[in-house]
């Protein structure tokens, strides 16, 4: 399972990869960050769909979404569905 971490001053829903993270650092040319690692958190029957940026009621996936696909091509839950996260205790410096 991939981990996930939260910048400094970004907002409480966007959390990132490492990888995603060190982009963003190239990019903006800082060499160094503390970040916080994400930590699931579970609400029943809603989740967060990756494809529409958005907090989505299991009923909803499915038969009713244009933009569903399965994970494993057959049925079940989409490719596009996620956890949501929020900030944990412990802290991390990520280094370029």
């Amino acid at each position: 399972m991939k981990k996930y971490y939260f910048k400094p001053g970004c907002e409480q829903d966007a959390c990132y990869t490492i990888d995603a993270i060190k982009e963003d650092m190239a990019e903006d040319g800082i060499s160094e960050i503390e970040v916080t690692e994400a930590v699931i958190q579970r609400i029943g029957g809603m989740f967060w769909c990756n494809e529409y940026d958005s907090v989505c009621d299991v009923g909803e996936c499915g038969k009713h979404c244009d933009a569903y696909k399965p994970r494993n091509k057959i049925k079940g839950i989409c490719i596009h569905h996620s956890n949501f996260h929020e900030e944990g205790n412990k802290k991390i410096t990520i280094k370029l």
